[in-house]
């Protein structure tokens, strides 16, 4: 027997043994990469994965006894589902028919036949004396590894972690087993020069994306587990997204490699993914004081970069380094024959100067522009009573705000109202205006997890109010409340739809004016007032109008030279925006 031979067979009955130890048929033999040489693959395609299973967590080996790893095994537990989930990368079935299921082959023959499973992800913990072993899995549902990625972590670390830093290491563990998978989106279908792609706006997918799309082989796998380790991939073409759904897209096919290169299968990468976009960061500023020499105290300011004047193009050929040898670049992607794009019907055509001048004439751009027709209640007691009176149209508040990006953590909201109608004796009419600017915050908890920031700042209003036929006469009014603002987007699954929400509460401990009682002017001294607001509003396309619903409600009292204001409102209304 030849030794190659002998060696082979030897590895083949250690990983044999190993299998064997490790219990289920779940739990595959995890090396370090750097102590065996991957094998060459046979150079299959890549699988298309789109629909995965979250297993539950697999525990393996001895574990220390005390309360406080009870407390954070059960987090683990209760956690790593969602943590998997906010990856965003696949379509994820429902975690307890997974767990009915998955243990037993005809289970997992279900998985896939049934429920189209194109693969599953598992987290396994494994106790080896004073440390544990985190491996994240993406397996085929016939329980082969696809991918593998692993951690080991002092049983220390984990009792004096707290529940965000156990999430923030089970995140990064999981991204990156993530992030070397190839491919983010897949083409699903084609129909002429336009592609349905398998992801959408949820995966950050937007109109006007530029994809390049691969063809993509398995080049070497591990050869202990079988895990994938190196990919070859062949560039198709190109194309660029022209409509974003919530989980799919559809584009136009820009470039090909040659004609019909681009098939159903064939994926591309999505820089701004949620796994992908978690490891990127902003490069570091260049020191101004650099050391005169290496290991030196002595430092020196780094001189500012000059400007660069272009050197005139001289009209002779470039010459040629002789006897140099040069990688030769990879081939461009050139533009192949395409199918005829469908003609539209005719537009108008408006002509450029039109719109530059058009364009000119707007002295700000706005961010977004919002818009509620409300049903204002409101009620005032004190020094002077009034109500306002049920409104025959259900509207008799009308607000307008406009929103600009001041800095790239600041933006600016200015803000209008009417409001008018009639009340028990008489009628009142009211115009207000506001600036409003907020800070921005980052944010993810898991109270809220779908909470994207918090924004905080403060308004600077104005109210002008008349009534008439009321004891009651209306006020003029400058308030400052300091302000707070919740923002996110939450996907509603049923419905395939994601709304974003803002709640927001403002308190007005300053009020600045006068108020009319009984035919006479009365001036503030204090005030307090609190007011709560809820805006929801259907996600839709740029530019188009997303409508939704409001809700506010106010509560506050005005201490006057003689006597007090006290006033109650209650807000229902319609909301609308657009993002410019």
């Amino acid at each position: 027997m030849t030794a190659p031979a002998t060696m082979w067979k030897r590895s083949k009955f250690v990983q044999w043994l190993l299998v064997l130890g490790c219990g289920p048929a779940l739990v595959l033999p995890a090396f370090p990469w750097d102590s065996l040489h991957a094998v060459e693959s046979t150079g299959h395609r890549l699988p298309n994965i789109r629909q995965v299973a979250i297993m539950p967590v697999y525990w393996q080996g001895r574990f220390p006894e005390s309360h406080r790893f009870a407390q954070s095994k059960k987090h683990i537990e209760g956690h790593f589902s969602k943590i998997v989930r906010d990856s965003k990368r696949f379509v994820f079935s429902n975690d307890v028919l997974t767990a009915d299921l998955w243990s037993t082959a005809e289970g997992r023959q279900q998985l896939a036949e049934e429920y189209e499973i194109d693969a599953m992800i598992n987290l396994t913990v494994t106790g080896q004396g004073d440390t544990m072993r985190w491996t994240v899995r993406l397996l085929h549902p016939g329980m082969r590894n696809y991918l593998t990625e692993t951690e080991t972590l002092p049983f220390n670390w984990l009792l004096a972690a707290t529940n965000a830093d156990i999430d923030q290491r089970l995140q990064n563990l999981l991204f990156r087993m993530l992030n070397r998978f190839p491919v983010d989106v897949y083409v699903t279908s084609i129909q002429g020069r336009y592609l349905t792609l398998s992801s959408g706006s949820e995966q950050n997918i937007f109109e006007g994306d530029d994809l390049s799309f691969y063809q993509t082989m398995v080049r070497t796998q591990h050869p202990a587990d079988g895990s994938w380790l190196t990919f070859d991939q062949k560039l198709l073409g190109k194309a660029r997204v022209i409509e974003s759904k919530t989980h799919s897209a559809i584009a136009l096919i820009t470039a090909l490699s040659y004609s019909d290169a681009i098939r159903v299968g064939d994926g591309a990468k999505v820089a701004a993914i949620a796994t992908r976009r978690a490891f990127q960061q902003k490069p570091k500023d260049e020191p101004f004081y650099t050391p005169l020499e290496p290991e030196s105290p002595l430092v020196e300011a780094r001189p500012l970069p000059r400007a660069v004047v272009p050197e005139p193009q001289s009209t002779e050929p470039p010459r040629v380094a002789e006897n140099k040898v040069e990688t030769p670049p990879p081939p461009p992607v050139q533009q192949a024959p395409l199918p005829p794009e469908p003609v539209p019907a005719p537009n108008p055509v408006i002509p450029e100067e039109s719109e530059d001048e058009a364009l000119d004439m707007l002295p700000i751009a706005f961010k977004k522009v919002e818009f509620q027709g409300q049903n204002e209640t409101f009620a005032i007691s004190g020094a002077a009573k009034s109500s306002s009176q049920f409104p025959i149209y259900l509207l008799n508040r009308v607000d307008l705000a406009a929103t600009q990006d001041i800095a790239s953590d600041v933006e600016a909201i200015a803000r209008a109202h009417l409001r008018f109608g009639s009340t028990a004796k008489g009628s009142y009419f009211g115009l207000g205006l506001g600036f409003e600017p907020l800070y921005y915050m980052p944010m993810r908890t898991a109270v809220l997890p779908s909470l994207d920031r918090v924004m905080v700042g403060a308004l600077i209003s104005f109210e002008s109010l008349a009534v008439s036929g009321e004891p009651l006469g209306g006020w003029d009014v400058i308030s400052l409340s300091p302000a707070v603002h919740l923002q996110g987007s939450y996907h509603v699954v049923s419905m395939a739809q994601n709304f974003d929400y803002d709640l927001s509460g403002r308190l007005t401990p300053i009020d600045i004016g006068e108020v009319g009682v009984a035919g006479k002017k009365r001036k503030i001294s204090d005030s307090f007032t609190l007011d709560l607001e809820a805006n929801v509003i259907q996600k839709a396309k740029a530019q188009d109008w997303e409508w939704g619903a409001m809700l506010g409600y106010s509560t506050g009292t005005m201490n006057l030279s003689q006597g007090s204001i006290n006033t109650s409102v209650l807000r229902l209304g319609v909301a609308g925006r657009m993002r410019l």
